[in-house]
């Protein structure tokens, strides 16, 4: 009985070997892709008004952000389950890493689709006028109109 328990324990180390592999492997492949079809959406159309594909780029990045938390999330979340510490330790370096730079892009996701509205360009207001004339430093100071 105790070599089907050992092999049993094995079979289950390397199902959750495997699992990671194929975790950070699709994060390694896909969030990049899903990356780069998000800006290649995001740049050819960046100039004519919002359409269907600055939504899909944002909904894309939107997704790519997701999947840089998630896939490394659940792969440290394996590790720690199977006793795994360097894979546990790598797989949380990740999903901090992932957790970055979705914090970085998820805001230009939100604004591609629509979610949030655009961020309103910082424009140099100058002061207001009181109709009075003011003395200003370094000359004479002339009103107009006399």
């Amino acid at each position: 009985m105790s070599s089907t328990a050992g092999e049993t324990d094995r079979i289950r180390r390397g199902d959750a070997r495997f699992t990671m592999t194929v975790l950070i492997l699709l994060w390694i492949i896909a969030v990049p892709a899903l990356f780069l079809v998000a800006v290649l959406d995001l740049i050819s159309f960046s100039s004519q008004a919002p359409n269907p594909h600055q939504t899909r780029g944002g909904v894309l990045v939107l997704t790519a952000c997701t999947l840089a938390v998630l896939l490394p999330a659940a792969a440290t979340v394996v590790g720690h389950r199977d006793q795994r510490p360097l894979g546990t330790m790598i797989c949380g370096v990740l999903t901090v890493a992932g957790l970055l730079v979705a914090l970085l892009s998820v805001r230009g996701g939100l604004e591609a689709t629509g979610l949030v509205a655009d961020t309103p360009s910082r424009t140099h207001h100058s002061p207001v006028s009181t109709g009075n004339c003011a003395d200003r430093s370094g000359g004479e100071a002339t009103c107009p109109g006399g």
